[in-house]
């Protein structure tokens, strides 16, 4: 299944080890394909830059498991 993520669930996955991390994993490891496109990826990261810094890392580590089209 073809599932697209908004710069909402992917912010809140990247700042905390919560419920929708888990779900990310969960779809990843059931081989689902998690679509997001420049402007959620945009907006996702520069709420994160302006509220949970130390989340980038991890953020730049789940995009590189997502699909950006």
């Amino acid at each position: 299944m073809r599932v697209f993520l908004d710069a909402n669930i992917l912010f809140s996955a990247a700042k905390s080890g919560g419920a929708i991390r888990r779900l990310f994993e969960i779809l990843l490891a059931e081989g689902h394909e998690c679509w997001i496109d420049e402007y959620v990826l945009v907006e996702a990261r520069r709420n994160l830059q302006d509220r949970f810094p130390d989340a980038i890392a991890f953020l730049d580590a789940l995009i590189s498991r997502l699909r950006v089209g």
